[in-house]
């Protein structure tokens, strides 16, 4: 096996349509879910804001006029220890839950790896989990 070149996902992208939706998604990240802000500076004349989620960033762009790529990302999943608080916190404000705290053993090949989850739908359209790694 070659070098492990990649040591972790920095940040991931969310675009938002306008300044409202923009100004909705770091309430909910910022606001909501506790993530402290990294970085905030212009780019193009528009804000952006990187919110530091532990284990990488969530990077919120204002200007989405820019043309889109071609993949998507189905849902990225944000680490917690206490995810019915997180879906408490999303569902009041006013978020829909797409999927309710579920505990899960996945059968490793290894060794079990028991996890619970719960999914939202964020403010710009995208797919949320948040994970619990249980011991």
């Amino acid at each position: 096996m070659s070098k492990q070149l990649i040591k972790g996902i920095h940040h991931l992208s969310l675009r938002c349509k306008d300044l409202e939706k923009y100004n909705e998604t770091v309430h909910f990240y910022r606001d909501i879910l506790g993530l402290e802000v990294f970085k905030e500076f212009e780019m193009n004349g528009s804000p952006v804001m990187m919110l530091n989620s532990g284990g990488g960033c969530i990077e919120v762009f204002a200007d989405a006029r820019i043309d889109m790529p071609t993949g998507i990302v189905q849902h990225f999943a944000l680490k917690t220890d206490d995810v019915e608080a997180c879906v408490e916190a999303t569902q009041k404000a006013g978020y829909k839950i797409t999927d309710m705290p579920t505990d899960y053993v996945i059968k490793d090949k290894k060794a079990d790896y028991p996890i619970k989850f719960a999914f939202c739908v964020g403010p710009v359209g995208e797919i949320l989990e948040f994970f619990c790694e249980k011991q």
